[in-house]
């Protein structure tokens, strides 16, 4: 019965890995959720500097209802995330953290 319900509602499943995006000198890889029947927008932001890969995570609460959309969107998103903050998403130096 459990499993009836994780497949109706979702089980927060993520979608399979994608390419990543080129963008800004960082590397989008979108990863949206499948949450409550529809598909969650989020992925990481990754971006190397002096040898280092630092790493951003984006989850956020659009949804939609094809995995496809998720996808394009998360992309969206994320080219949002990069131009809103600037050189502030790493400048920290954090090795991974939520943007």
């Amino acid at each position: 019965m459990a499993g009836f319900f994780k497949k109706l509602f979702g089980g927060g499943e993520p979608a399979a890995p994608a390419e990543p995006h080129s963008y800004a000198d960082c590397l989008i890889h979108p990863k949206p959720h499948q949450s409550a029947g529809s598909w969650r927008v989020g992925g990481t932001i990754t971006k190397e500097i002096e040898g280092d890969v630092l790493e951003r995570v984006y989850i956020r609460a659009d949804s939609f209802p094809s995995e496809s959309e998720a996808f394009e969107f998360s992309v969206t998103k994320a080219k949002q995330i990069i131009d809103q903050n600037g050189q502030m998403l790493f400048g920290d130096g954090e090795k991974s953290r939520h943007a």
